[in-house]
Protein backbone atom coordinates (compact mmCIF):
# COMPACT_ATOMS: atom_id res chain seq x y z
CA UNK A 1 0.00 0.00 0.00
CA UNK A 2 0.63 3.72 -0.27
CA UNK A 3 0.46 6.79 0.88
CA UNK A 4 -3.20 8.48 -0.79
CA UNK A 5 -3.17 12.34 -1.81
CA UNK A 6 -6.06 14.04 -2.81
CA UNK A 7 -5.55 17.88 -3.52
CA UNK A 8 -8.47 19.69 -3.27
CA UNK A 9 -8.05 23.24 -4.74
CA UNK A 10 -5.21 24.72 -1.99
CA UNK A 11 -5.60 21.15 0.32
CA UNK A 12 -3.57 18.23 0.20
CA UNK A 13 -5.39 15.43 2.09
CA UNK A 14 -2.69 12.88 3.46
CA UNK A 15 -4.57 9.27 4.56
CA UNK A 16 -3.11 5.47 4.40
CA UNK A 17 0.31 6.64 5.71
CA UNK A 18 2.42 4.02 5.31
CA UNK A 19 5.76 5.12 3.52
CA UNK A 20 7.49 8.44 3.01
CA UNK A 21 6.39 11.50 1.33
CA UNK A 22 7.97 14.71 -0.04
CA UNK A 23 6.08 17.64 -1.02
CA UNK A 24 8.12 17.58 -4.08
CA UNK A 25 6.54 14.57 -5.46
CA UNK A 26 2.97 15.65 -6.07
CA UNK A 27 2.92 19.39 -5.20
CA UNK A 28 5.32 20.82 -7.55
CA UNK A 29 2.64 22.82 -9.31
CA UNK A 30 2.16 24.99 -5.97
CA UNK A 31 5.93 25.52 -5.73
CA UNK A 32 7.14 29.19 -5.61
CA UNK A 33 10.59 30.88 -7.15
CA UNK A 34 11.68 30.53 -3.80
CA UNK A 35 11.62 26.83 -4.16
CA UNK A 36 8.91 25.65 -1.42
CA UNK A 37 5.75 25.91 -0.96
CA UNK A 38 3.24 28.78 0.82
CA UNK A 39 1.86 26.78 4.28
CA UNK A 40 -1.28 27.70 5.78
CA UNK A 41 -1.59 25.35 7.99
CA UNK A 42 -0.61 21.81 9.00
CA UNK A 43 -3.69 19.79 10.65
CA UNK A 44 -2.65 16.01 11.75
CA UNK A 45 -5.91 13.79 12.23
CA UNK A 46 -4.96 10.85 14.60
CA UNK A 47 -7.07 7.95 14.34
CA UNK A 48 -5.93 6.48 17.96
CA UNK A 49 -4.00 7.48 21.13
CA UNK A 50 -0.28 7.75 20.21
CA UNK A 51 -0.18 8.69 16.82
CA UNK A 52 2.42 10.79 16.34
CA UNK A 53 3.28 12.87 13.17
CA UNK A 54 6.84 14.58 12.46
CA UNK A 55 7.15 16.15 9.45
CA UNK A 56 10.87 17.96 8.62
CA UNK A 57 11.23 20.59 5.91
CA UNK A 58 13.20 19.32 3.38
CA UNK A 59 14.82 15.96 4.06
CA UNK A 60 15.03 13.31 6.59
CA UNK A 61 17.74 15.31 8.30
CA UNK A 62 16.34 18.61 7.68
CA UNK A 63 14.49 20.92 10.76
CA UNK A 64 11.49 19.47 12.18
CA UNK A 65 8.56 21.75 11.51
CA UNK A 66 5.45 19.78 12.52
CA UNK A 67 5.94 17.19 15.84
CA UNK A 68 2.76 16.76 17.72
CA UNK A 69 1.20 13.20 19.38
CA UNK A 70 -2.35 12.67 19.79
CA UNK A 71 -3.60 12.15 23.38
CA UNK A 72 -6.24 9.86 21.64
CA UNK A 73 -8.05 9.56 18.25
CA UNK A 74 -10.18 13.14 18.99
CA UNK A 75 -6.63 14.94 19.42
CA UNK A 76 -6.74 16.93 16.73
CA UNK A 77 -3.25 18.70 15.88
CA UNK A 78 -2.58 22.27 14.19
CA UNK A 79 -0.01 24.54 13.58
CA UNK A 80 0.07 27.84 11.35
CA UNK A 81 2.62 28.78 9.26
CA UNK A 82 1.11 32.11 7.46
CA UNK A 83 2.36 31.51 4.29
CA UNK A 84 6.06 30.91 5.11
CA UNK A 85 7.99 28.90 2.39
CA UNK A 86 8.19 25.52 3.76
CA UNK A 87 9.15 22.07 1.91
CA UNK A 88 7.13 19.43 3.77
CA UNK A 89 8.62 16.04 4.35
CA UNK A 90 7.35 13.01 5.68
CA UNK A 91 9.88 10.30 7.07
CA UNK A 92 6.98 7.61 8.34
CA UNK A 93 9.48 6.12 10.28
CA UNK A 94 9.97 9.19 12.70
CA UNK A 95 6.18 8.78 13.78
CA UNK A 96 3.34 6.27 14.39
CA UNK A 97 0.22 6.44 11.83
CA UNK A 98 -2.14 4.00 12.61
CA UNK A 99 -5.16 2.96 9.80
CA UNK A 100 -7.41 6.60 9.62
CA UNK A 101 -5.24 8.98 10.79
CA UNK A 102 -4.67 12.07 8.39
CA UNK A 103 -2.37 14.84 7.15
CA UNK A 104 -3.94 17.66 5.99
CA UNK A 105 -1.54 20.66 4.66
CA UNK A 106 -3.71 23.94 3.48
CA UNK A 107 -1.62 26.44 1.31
CA UNK A 108 -2.00 29.98 1.31
CA UNK A 109 -3.75 31.45 -1.05
CA UNK A 110 -1.69 33.42 -3.06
Amino acid sequence: MANTIVITGNVIDLVNIDSDWNWYDTLTAFASDKGGIPIHSIQFKPAATGDHCVIKNGSNTAAVIFDKEAANQYDDKVVYFHGEELKPFLDVGDGTYNAGARIIITLAKG
